[in-house]
């Protein structure tokens, strides 16, 4: 929810657009929750980018997201993580097809304790970065 807060703050102060705007106030009202996944498809949708751009842009950051949290944790070299980040890519447009068809019943968590376990992760003591 922090990075959604942030997403549509940064989106709203370089594209000026109402619908952003009123977006901004909403969230500072807590009328609105402001989930990441959700506010980057707003933002996208009101910036007109096309559904399949908005997906490919969502599952290239995620990706590089994770490819960096790898680098930060000590588990891959910057030149490593590049070329690894380089061959997963060229597989994101077959996965998007692969789901595109997804029921929301399909798209549900089935292991419910591993995600609560991570979903505390920003409360823990020592957290190595905010997720």
């Amino acid at each position: 929810m922090r990075q959604g807060r942030a997403f549509v703050n940064v989106a709203s102060e370089i594209v000026s657009l109402p619908s952003l705007q009123q977006l901004c106030v909403l969230i500072e009202e807590d009328s609105l929750v402001g989930h990441y996944s959700v506010m980057f498809g707003y933002v996208c949708r009101h910036l007109c980018l096309t559904m399949q751009d908005t997906v490919d842009i969502f599952m290239y950051g995620v990706l590089r997201t994770i490819v960096a949290s790898a680098v930060r944790l000590g588990k891959l070299g910057s030149l490593e993580a590049q070329k690894l980040q380089y061959e997963i890519q060229q597989v994101i447009p077959n996965i998007v097809e692969r789901y595109r068809s997804c029921s929301v019943e399909d798209a549900c968590v089935r292991f419910p304790v591993p995600e609560y376990v991570q979903s505390t992760h920003d409360t823990m003591f020592a957290r190595l970065f905010h997720s």
